[in-house]
């Protein structure tokens, strides 16, 4: 009996899975109707409470879903609300069948895995903001819609010029 519990004690002290439930800083749109099942959802640089990025570097990650419409096309837009301005965040093709990977038109019940890969812009300061991920088709119907809380840091690798 005691060996039995020394092992129960162990096994579950080894394995956090058992005991923790996988944590992450996204979720979805709730506002927004979806026309999608969502499979997998994975950004870089993310700890259970913020995702933090450096400017001039990438964010980074993966959006795989199961399409419940058909559609020719699918457009991804990113977004940062930065000083109260919605920004595009750049480097972005926002034709998602451009992307590796992805083939259109999408046919319902097809499984879709888009690679994300934004450029974080510079930014004279800390910023903490809320990034949306949306990807849509050619009717305007949001196929995924994700809301990201995100910390951007100036990096020091930009130099700020300045003139006498």
């Amino acid at each position: 009996m005691k060996v039995a519990i020394i092992v129960y004690f162990t096994v579950a002290l080894l394995s956090p899975s058992l005991n923790a439930k996988e944590t992450h800083p996204w979720s979805m749109c709730g506002d927004v109707e979806l026309f999608s099942e969502l499979k997998e959802f994975e950004i870089n640089q993310c700890d259970s409470t913020m995702c933090h990025y450096s400017s001039g570097n990438h964010i980074t990650g993966r959006v795989a879903f199961k399409s419940l419409v058909n559609s020719s096309s699918l457009t991804v837009s990113i977004k940062a609300k930065i000083m109260h301005i919605d920004l595009n965040l750049p480097g972005l093709d926002p034709d998602v069948c451009k992307s590796p990977g992805v083939h259109c038109p999408i046919l319902d019940k097809n499984i879709v895995t888009y690679p994300i890969s934004v450029l974080v812009p510079f930014v004279p300061f800390e910023i903490k903001s809320v990034a949306t991920i949306e990807i849509f088709d050619e009717k305007g119907e949001s196929l995924i819609c994700m809301k990201i809380p995100i910390d951007i840091t100036r990096s020091f690798s930009h130099k700020i010029v300045q003139k006498n």
